[in-house]
């Protein structure tokens, strides 16, 4: 099974949902699952300092970033919603 998680964001900035994203990936990661997390760099104010072109392999998962137009909680990424109409065919 092929798992795709979208979630507007993963940093520790935003507190619960980075930390239950990253923690449920990893924990189906570990059951044999294939999970791809895809996500913004947005970071509050700011943005992440990661990775932007590739996938990131991360405890059992894969996270790819893009980058992203955000103030505070609104985020917004065209390169993300591309990818999503590109690739969400490819997830179960």
């Amino acid at each position: 099974m092929k798992i795709l998680m979208l979630t507007p964001y993963l940093g520790a900035i935003y507190g619960g949902t980075s930390k239950v994203v990253r923690e449920l990936a990893s924990s189906l990661g570990r059951l044999n699952l294939s999970v791809d997390i895809v996500t913004t760099t947005a970071n509050d104010a700011g943005s992440l300092d990661v990775v932007t072109n590739d996938w990131l392999i991360q405890n059992n998962h894969r996270v790819h970033y893009f980058p992203t137009w955000n103030r505070s909680d609104h985020i917004y990424s065209t390169t993300l919603i591309r990818w999503l109409t590109q690739h969400l065919k490819e997830y179960d």
